[in-house]
């Protein structure tokens, strides 16, 4: 139950603060809760339909090589659009004069999907109506932002990038998606919506975010395609609740909706279960929603949670150290988000060829890993201070609770785990240790280290 209720609780807060608060002002409704009518949803529909969802699916090489993110990185974004915009200009004014094209506030918006098609070459001729003032602006947000633009430059292959850019319409012709782009921008319209995407597609720098995915999926082509729309496909589910009204048989049990925050649990073994237990992982370890992930003991051994996650709150505490291990080694993987935060704030701004995250990499290796193992910089770094961006352990210590003394001894003996590996019957050793063991500051020198890293350096050391 616990994984169940703290998705929909935490799904129920969000779309109170997102679809609810658009309803209720735009209705005039207020006091009346959560399970209002069903509208509450349907007056969200999908918007980035027809000409308009084109902003977000038109693969133009054009447009991909009219930006190089590499040229720009440290440079502000509204900087970037100016001289972006200048050239985008320039290139209209050659159509304008070669097809007698004027400007108008109301011009036919068609220009900001036949202006990048005349410069592919797919269009050789054009209707003469006025193109919109805001053209230049508009493509210049398609260059940067653009999903399929983006996946250009990854993919170089037109029928991918229309894909990842379908995948796109699809999320943000969600509810929650419409919800959030409208109270960003604080407007909602269902005219310019489009526009407001692309826009927040910019702000959000949804090319640094697509390029540091591909990265950690460690795929390319098809491969990356189909992970990726793994991760963005994830369905809704809905739990069944009772109510005050349904538990005194009123009306029936309410549906509250879990995609923000989803549950991860033992359920039925059929395939569409096992099907969407698996799609949950992947869409976990994407940049995309779910954004926080509420599971039981299954989730605790073999699976990594790490790709876009650096925190991990106990709802209770295991029993020995070795469960606590398990269930932060879940987000203390190989290349984990923590570890690509730091290496990105320490090798951000060096000068780069053409892959920005290996490059990275490389360059930490070459200043960390030193006579350090292999496991510098991708699985831990050799330099960790204040500034060092950490995987952070979060345990909520109830009233009334024993948590609080079961922490302290779980964080002393965790100090003692590793030198139980391998000794048979280890929770009776770790209970003797850390009866008897005062003196931590020695506690190194009865540590295992079986890495032949280590043993290589001892045999090469010279004694006198």
């Amino acid at each position: 139950m616990v994984p169940k209720m703290i998705a929909g609780m935490i799904y129920y807060e969000a779309e109170r603060l997102t679809v609810g608060k658009l309803y209720n002002s735009e209705k005039e409704k207020s006091g009346k809760g959560y399970f209002i009518e069903e509208d509450k949803r349907k007056f969200l529909r999908p918007r980035l339909i027809g000409p308009r969802s084109k902003t977000l699916t038109l693969a133009s090489k054009t447009l991909a090589d009219m930006f190089n993110p590499l040229d720009y990185i440290g440079e502000n974004i509204k900087d970037i659009r100016v001289e972006l915009e200048t050239k985008v200009s320039k290139k209209l004014n050659e159509i304008k004069t070669k097809y007698g094209i004027g400007e108008s506030p109301i011009g036919d918006v068609s220009w900001y999907i036949n202006a990048p098609l005349i410069w592919d070459g797919e269009i050789l001729d054009v209707n003469h109506r006025d193109m919109p003032i805001d053209t230049a602006k508009v493509i210049t947000n398609m260059i940067i932002g653009s999903p399929a633009v983006c996946a250009m430059r990854i993919f170089n292959d037109k029928n991918m990038a229309e894909k990842l850019g379908e995948l796109f319409v699809s999320l943000f012709n969600k509810p929650e998606s419409i919800a959030a782009v409208d109270l960003f921008y604080e407007r909602r319209s269902e005219r310019t919506y489009y526009k407001n995407v692309l826009a927040y597609l910019v702000d959000g720098n949804i090319q640094a975010v697509l390029d540091e995915y591909a990265h950690s999926l460690g795929v390319k082509g098809e491969d990356l395609i189909e992970q990726i729309s793994e991760g963005m496909n994830l369905r809704t589910s809905t739990l069944d609740i009772d109510t005050y009204e349904s538990f005194v048989g009123k009306q029936k049990k309410s549906g509250l909706r879990a995609h923000f925050a989803v549950g991860y649990y033992n359920a039925k073994g059929d395939n569409d279960n096992i099907q969407r237990t698996e799609n949950i992982r992947a869409a976990f370890n994407s940049p995309f929603r779910p954004f926080v992930l509420a599971t039981t003991s299954i989730g605790q051994e073999g699976l990594d949670f790490h790709l876009n996650c650096r925190k991990i709150v106990h709802w209770n505490l295991p029993s020995n150290p070795i469960d606590l291990e398990q269930r932060e080694g879940r987000i203390n993987r190989f290349k984990c988000l923590a570890i690509r935060q730091n290496i990105a704030k320490k090798y951000g701004d060096i000068k780069f060829k053409q892959d920005i995250w290996e490059e990275m990499f490389d360059e930490a290796s070459k200043q960390e890993k030193g006579e350090n193992s292999d496991l510098v910089p991708y699985w831990s770094l050799a330099n960790i201070n204040e500034e060092t961006i950490k995987i952070e352990r979060i345990v909520p210590m109830y009233p009334m609770s024993k948590d609080q003394v079961k922490y302290n001894r779980l964080i002393k003996v965790l100090s003692l785990y590793r030198l139980t590996l391998g000794q048979p019957r280890q929770e009776e050793l770790l209970n003797s240790l850390g009866s008897n063991f005062d003196n931590e500051d020695n506690i190194d020198d009865l540590f295992i280290n079986l890495s032949p890293f280590k043993h290589s350096n001892e045999n090469n050391k010279s004694f006198v």
